[in-house]
């Protein structure tokens, strides 16, 4: 059966990752599936890659998307979450809570069973890569980030209830514009999958959960070394083969 398939896309402006992207939808396509984009609507106060809102950052990011769906081999519905945003949802975010006396209250700050202050925090952190940024002097980067959560938060629930959908593909899924998405699929009990770059150059997939999920990693690795047709000598010497190259590199060697 023909599975209903959304992509979350706020990422027009990374070159790499939107290709993945628009890989991930034209194999939906080519088995018969539906594919629908979302898109971030452009009035969201705050995203990572344009702190400031600058307008010329906004309309690159629209144009690549636009021309890259183009690139498709079959004509595919996009939404712009602002049209699923009411005034319900704007007196939420008015309501917000903005001014935290630490880092610990922001990350364990939620809206609703979102962990809204976490996703925001993940997102202030990127900034200078900061492990234990000091949140005032990001005092308006929080605001405005927790804004932009809630409203992707919001929207994008009200986007699954009226849309129906089987699966959702999302960017990595830890600030605070893609976290908002996990916490409506958990929410609404919808299949997701986030992508992350792949050390080979390719890109992986992670099944109802994110690349920084150690867990699931481990799991996925002791899968493939159970499954393999090798025997354990053959695995042990690729095994050894791999670690060694990796380690001699960590050492400039």
């Amino acid at each position: 059966m023909p599975k209903r398939v959304t992509i979350f896309s706020n990422v027009g402006h990374f070159i790499e990752i939107f290709e993945i992207q628009l890989e991930i939808a034209q194999q939906h396509l080519d088995r018969g599936d539906s594919v629908e984009f979302v898109f971030c609507s452009g009035l969201v106060p705050i995203c990572e890659i344009n702190r400031k809102k600058d307008i010329f950052t906004c309309t690159y990011c629209i144009s690549r998307r636009n021309q890259g769906i183009k690139l498709l081999s079959k004509k595919i519905k996009t939404y712009n979450l602002n049209g699923f945003f009411d005034s319900k949802d704007k007196s939420i975010i008015s309501n917000l809570k903005s001014d935290f006396a630490s880092r610990e209250e922001l990350q364990n700050y939620k809206l609703g069973n979102f962990s809204i202050g976490s996703s925001v925090y993940s997102s202030i952190a990127d900034f200078d890569r900061e492990y234990l940024p000091d949140l005032s002097t990001y005092k308006k980067e929080v605001h405005d980030f927790l804004g932009a959560s809630a409203h992707i938060y919001l929207s994008f629930t009200k986007y699954l209830l009226k849309r129906k959908r089987d699966v959702v593909y999302l960017y990595n899924g830890r600030h605070a514009l893609e976290k908002p998405v996990i916490a409506s699929c958990k929410e609404l009990g919808v299949k997701f999958f986030t992508h992350e770059w792949a050390y080979n150059g390719g890109y992986e997939l992670f099944e109802n959960t994110q690349p920084q999920d150690h867990e699931y990693r481990h799991e996925s690795i002791e899968k493939v070394w159970r499954n393999s047709k090798f025997s354990e000598t053959k695995k042990n010497k690729i095994g050894s083969l791999f670690y060694s190259q990796n380690l001699g590199r960590q050492q400039g060697n």
